[in-house]
């Protein structure tokens, strides 16, 4: 059991001190693009100050998180590629692919945390369980409740590679005391398979985890006592952009602003971008009329303002955030908490935002976007607002179709050992010259992505801009970048070009 708050040390006092400044400067504004080298505050003596870079040491950082999965498993995804580059210390955004243990499907998640890791890091880890769960049938929830009860471990989904990052041993028992209790709810509520709805079941797992992480920061009835990794887990936040696939069905979830975006081949052979998520901000009026209705009208100027939730946070749906969702009278007994601990005044005020008068502002409920796979449908790209802050949705999609098509000249040519007649000959010549024109410096496309959202310019890619951007210190950085964490998932069909 984790330490309670009542016997904080300086060092813990710290930990969430950390988390609530973050808390109160709220999420910063999308990042800036570089128009200027060096970026705006440094003067001319610290940027002779930071070295130059090589092309190679450019690539070396770049691909040091890149990652390529076959999958062997039945289903329409044949493999994907994911990178991480980090700007917060400690990063805040989180991977995570798994397949379903108990069902067809597979699950590819982008997690965008904010105000502290801590929130991304529980979401990582118990998210895919939440929504393998929602999707059982009612016999397989009573034998995965069965197995539950008598202490056994279950593993309810297998993912396909253990990111950095992974969650302390604390959490796996409270995610697995929390899955029984909601195994078992669901087994009560369940009247009839015929009645499943996939959006119901997206929508029920995200909400039942976000009111798991609020429950278990919740101080005990009484008494000041409070599990206070629990509690850093609620006081921070993330945004999540799940994927769930199951033969040619593709279901994303999206709470917050990550993306989901559908790259088609159309008859023509242009790459067509396809939205399958909105962003939950303040760009989105259909989103901030939702929040809006919610709340009387003599609040209607102040729940949002300078595009923010209460002036503050700038997603407009996130799991955690607990000081946008609970009732005022139970933020005060946690700020009764952190005076206990030596927390400053400051940082105690901060914990109830301005105009907060008729709470939950805030909801991790997902919307949820249905599209069934096609010829068409080439690959899926799964990123945070990072990549986004910087690219547009149509430009990801062509360069990740490029990359696709020059992706085959990094290997030496050869021509199938069968006999060809003269038309596949010249197919197979046509294709390699078009290749050719699309070589890419990197062979995996989320290095790519991400090489070309950094280094973007007027006259292409710049390397000296790469280099600044790579090397600015994480106090500088998020001044201008965010995490960047990509997912590509590639559909088995041919690439027809």
């Amino acid at each position: 059991m984790a330490t309670l708050l009542t016997s904080y040390t300086r060092g813990t006092a710290a930990c969430l001190s950390t988390v609530m400044c973050t808390v109160r400067r709220g999420r910063r504004q999308p990042a800036r693009r570089l128009q200027l080298y060096p970026p705006a505050g440094f003067t001319s003596r610290d940027h002779l100050m930071i070295p130059h870079l090589t092309p190679k040491q450019v690539t070396n950082i770049l691909s040091q998180n890149e990652l390529k999965v076959e999958i062997m498993d039945p289903g329409p995804v044949k493999y994907f590629e994911s990178n991480h580059l980090a700007s917060n210390s400690p990063t805040e955004d989180q991977l995570v692919e798994a397949k379903c243990n108990y069902t067809t499907g597979q699950l590819f998640a982008v997690i965008d945390g904010h105000a502290g890791p801590e929130c991304g890091r529980a979401v990582k880890q118990r998210l895919l369980d939440y929504i393998a769960v929602s999707m059982m049938s009612p016999h397989t929830l009573e034998t995965v409740y069965n197995l539950l009860k008598d202490s056994q471990h279950v593993d309810i989904v297998k993912h396909y590679h253990k990111h950095q990052g992974e969650s302390r041993r604390y959490m796996l028992d409270i995610n697995s005391r929390d899955i029984a209790k909601f195994v078992q709810e669901l087994i009560s509520t369940t009247i009839s398979w015929d009645e499943f709805s996939m959006t119901e079941a997206l929508q029920e797992a995200f909400v039942r985890l976000d009111q798991d992480i609020s429950s278990s920061a919740t101080p005990s009835p009484g008494s000041n006592l409070v599990n206070y990794e629990s509690l850093e887990q609620a006081l921070s936040g993330c945004c999540a952009c799940v994927a769930h696939t199951d033969g040619d069905h593709l279901h994303v979830a999206n709470t917050g602003d990550c993306r989901a975006v559908l790259g088609q081949l159309d008859n023509e052979n242009n790459w067509v971008a396809v939205r399958l998520s909105n962003q939950h901000n303040a760009e989105n009026l259909t989103e901030c009329q939702r929040i809006k209705s919610e709340h009387p009208a003599d609040e209607q100027m102040s729940v949002i303002k300078n595009n923010r939730l209460l002036g503050q946070l700038a997603p407009l749906r996130a799991f955690g955030d607990i000081m946008y969702k609970w009732p005022v009278k139970d933020l005060k007994n946690v700020i009764n908490i952190l005076s206990n601990i030596g927390a400053s005044v400051l940082i105690q005020q901060s914990l109830i935002p301005p105009k907060y008068y008729t709470p939950p502002y805030l909801t991790a409920r997902p919307d949820i976007v249905h599209h069934k796979l096609t010829a068409k449908d080439k690959f899926l790209i799964l990123a945070t607002d990072g990549l986004w802050d910087m690219m547009s949705s149509q430009n990801a999609v062509k360069l990740v179709g490029e990359h696709m098509e020059g992706k085959q000249t990094l290997s030496s040519f050869s021509l199938p050992v069968e006999p060809l007649n003269l038309g596949a000959a010249n197919q197979i010549l046509s294709n390699r010259k078009i290749g050719l024109a699309h070589k890419p410096k990197d062979s995996n496309v989320t290095t790519h992505l991400i090489r070309n959202a950094l280094g973007d310019s007027s006259s292409g890619i710049k390397h000296s801009k790469l280099s600044t951007m790579l090397q600015l210190s994480p106090s500088i950085s998020r001044n201008y970048r965010d995490d960047i964490s990509v997912t590509v998932l590639y559909f088995d069909t041919p690439l027809n070009i």
